[in-house]
């Protein structure tokens, strides 16, 4: 947490195993702010020359819901998945208005949304959340419920808990579709989610975008690698190696072990084989060669 002028700043985020890209999570309030502003950044820190990465980003909101829970979302053609894959459902008079309308697991993407802002809101809980993002930078939309399926419910929540629906938002239009990262370059955009008590218009919401100053994305936060021991073994082991000094080399992973050496880290294939050249046993020789091996093809996939 950090404090910059008048906002307060909550940041989150890690260094991937798969490709050792980073990501950040910066969610920040304002003085006087109804609104919770949040920025992903998202980051490839492979050098100039190296490989290009798939990457997307959804933002996901999830909410209690009940059968009067409305959906206050956009006009426009729609993607419906359920048990069925339908497209061009027109939301104005094909959609679902609540909850109470959704009669199984159902997700909808906008495809031709006619505003950027939407929502939903439960008269018998007095409480909503809605969003709101500039279109050039967020453009998905995407409402996903339970409906009153009571057995995918069941599944994950406790037995009896209330019903839930899921609002997100994403740079891409919609989570068949990636997007690539250059070496070195960074990308980023910026929402807005505006807790409330009452119904709100999204049009009207759509209409005021809010204008914030936020710190310069060269001062988000970099974050390593989020759980030490995927890692630990692997970090020993380069500095054994840069320090050319195999009696500090780890043992390696036990092919049960399900540990296997991270793409992500560009430096190990070198250290596997130094491991390998330095092991004291054959078996441990053939163990990092086996990490080596994977490590390879991994990195050849990414």
């Amino acid at each position: 947490a950090e404090e910059g002028g008048c906002r307060a700043y909550i940041t989150s985020g890690e260094r991937e195993l798969r490709f050792g890209s980073r990501w950040a999570a910066e969610f920040s309030l304002g003085e006087g702010d109804v609104f919770l502003t949040q920025r992903a950044v998202f980051t490839n820190d492979r050098r100039p020359g190296g490989a290009a990465h798939p990457w997307m980003s959804w933002s996901n909101a999830g909410l209690p819901a009940q059968a009067d829970t409305a959906f206050h979302f956009p006009r426009g053609s729609v993607l419906r998945h359920d048990s069925r894959l339908c497209e061009g459902v027109d939301w104005e008079t094909e959609g679902a208005r609540t909850q109470a309308d959704v009669k199984e697991m159902t997700g909808f993407f906008w495809k031709t949304p006619d505003a950027n802002a939407f929502g939903a809101y439960t008269p018998s809980l007095r409480s909503g959340l809605y969003h709101v993002a500039d279109k050039a930078e967020v453009p998905g939309i995407k409402l996903w419920t339970d409906g009153d399926d009571r057995k995918w419910v069941d599944q994950y929540l406790q037995s009896g808990a209330a019903q839930v629906v899921e609002i997100q938002a994403g740079p891409l239009v919609d989570q068949s579709i990636k997007a690539e990262l250059a070496p070195g370059d960074t990308v980023h955009h910026t929402e807005f989610w505006f807790p409330t008590d009452e119904p709100l218009d999204i049009y009207e919401l759509d209409g005021r975008l809010p204008r914030v100053a936020l710190r310069p994305v060269s001062e988000v936060p970099h974050f390593g690698y989020a759980r030490a021991e995927d890692v630990d073994v692997w970090e020993r082991l380069l500095a054994a190696h840069f320090a050319d000094a195999p009696g500090d080399a780890p043992a390696p992973p036990g092919v049960g072990s399900n540990m296997w050496a991270p793409s992500g880290m560009p430096q190990l294939g070198e250290a596997l084989r130094w491991a390998a050249g330095h092991a004291g046993t054959r078996g441990a020789a053939a163990l990092w060669e086996f990490q080596r091996g994977t490590w390879m093809v991994a990195r050849a996939a990414a």
